[in-house]
């Protein structure tokens, strides 16, 4: 928010100028015409740093959800051979079920809370979502290995 407020203040000092001074078709000193082209690539950047963070949160998203739909495929296949396993595998499968239960949770609520990041947040809500994607990778692997 912080960004978007930046870049339209530097539009409006433009703008401002160009009516002001360009306009009037009056010689505009140098050092003006250089602070003008300095707003004008200040600008530039804000709003390409706006385009490249709104890509990286959707790429997370997108890695998230499919994750999470990779996750309850896995609970799914686990919860069938719950169904088949001898009673001694029952209680093992159901602690596996759950804690890849509870990381796909903490994941989804991780996802809902990028979707919802402002630009100023984006770095510590990317770090907790990171920190749950990883979460949930590393029970997935371990269920693997009990297999």
């Amino acid at each position: 928010m912080r960004g978007f407020i930046k870049i339209l203040f530097l539009v409006f000092i433009g703008l401002f100028i160009y009516f002001v001074w360009i306009r009037k078709e009056e010689p505009v000193p140098d050092k003006l015409m250089e602070k003008t082209e300095q707003i004008k690539r200040k600008a530039e950047e804000l709003t390409k740093g706006i385009g490249n963070w709104q890509k990286e949160k959707d790429e997370l998203v997108k890695k998230a959800t499919d994750e999470i739909t990779n996750a309850a495929q896995n609970i799914d296949s686990l919860k069938r051979a719950l169904e088949v396993a001898a009673e001694e595998k029952k209680e093992i499968i159901r602690k596996q079920i759950e804690e890849l239960e509870e990381k796909k949770k903490a994941l989804e609520t991780s996802m809902e809370t990028i979707k919802g990041a402002s630009e100023e947040a984006w770095g510590s809500v990317r770090q907790g979502f990171e920190a749950a994607f990883q979460s949930l990778k590393k029970a997935k692997e371990k269920i693997e290995q009990e297999k």
